[in-house]
């Protein structure tokens, strides 16, 4: 196991192999195109409020963090748990950490071989954390063991931030074609595109999130044949989902639901002048 405590500028990437273990608990800065490549087998856990990875100049993209998967096996249930040479990646961010100033700050994909489907579905679990100026935050691609698979990541209450004077395209999480990501008490703000995306998945957005200042809040889509599937918000009122001045607050192309047959939105708050609360076609 290794840490990383000192403030410190890396000028080239971070590999962690499989049985590697970094912990980040320092403000670690890259240059462009550089950043941490987590493995399979490998962990990476960013944790404390004076850790933070972000860019070694303001204005040049750090590359930000990838983690690899394993499309046919399950993965790990969490950071503690043992793991093989041939087990996903592993990215644990919690207790107050920051991803700032990245291309895509964690991409579920190998590093230099983006289409090798083969290596998606590395773990990503994040809590009480912090994304800023990120030209993407998350990016979950494609990861289904079988027919019901269920991608044990996790986001929970963190707090993603979009504005950036880097690029007029910003995006906060998205998920393609996996299922089940726990989705809860996130806030997702001032994104260019979406703040949260799913295509050809399925996903519970419940239990006070909020989405502020995005041109779409949530967006849920499908593409033919395959199908998508989306809940926002439960019959708690109590903890409600809030939409503040978005330009769209929830859209929905070609959906079906849950098991249920429908798309299942209700209990939420939207608000601002000039919103489009929710907008549904081809479901």
């Amino acid at each position: 196991q290794q840490s990383y405590a000192a403030d410190q500028i890396i000028n080239g990437n971070v590999y962690i192999h499989a049985g590697g273990n970094l912990t980040i608990t320092a403000k670690i800065q890259f240059p462009e195109g550089k950043g941490i490549i987590v493995e399979r087998g490998g962990k990476l856990k960013v944790t404390g409020p004076n850790a933070k990875l972000t860019a070694a100049c303001n204005y040049q993209w750090w590359n930000g963090i990838e983690v690899e998967g394993n499309n046919q096996k399950e993965q790990p249930d969490g950071y503690l748990s043992a793991t093989t040479s041939d087990d996903a990646g592993i990215v644990l961010v919690e207790s107050n950490a920051t991803i700032e100033k990245a291309k895509v700050a964690i991409s579920t994909r190998r590093h230099g071989e983006y289409w090798n489907e083969a290596y998606w579905g590395g773990l990503v679990q994040l809590k009480d954390c912090y994304f800023k100026g990120n030209r993407k935050a998350v990016e979950f691609m494609r990861y289904r063991i079988d027919l019901n698979g269920t991608n044990k990541s996790y986001i929970t209450n963190v707090a993603f931030d979009g504005e950036t004077p880097n690029s007029t395209t910003s995006e906060g999480v998205t998920i393609w074609s996996t299922d089940g990501i726990q989705y809860e008490r996130n806030l997702n703000r001032n994104f260019d595109r979406a703040g949260l995306t799913i295509v050809d998945g399925w996903i519970k957005v419940v239990n006070s999130n909020i989405f502020k200042n995005n041109y779409y809040g949530v967006a849920c889509k499908a593409t033919s044949p395959l199908n998508a599937s989306i809940q926002i918000g439960t019959d708690d009122e109590l903890n409600k989902n809030k939409f503040f001045h978005n330009r769209y607050a929830i859209q929905g192309l070609g959906l079906d639901g849950l098991n249920t047959g429908k798309v299942l939105i209700y209990a939420n708050e939207i608000t601002g002048d000039g919103t489009i609360g929710i907008t549904l076609e081809g479901n």
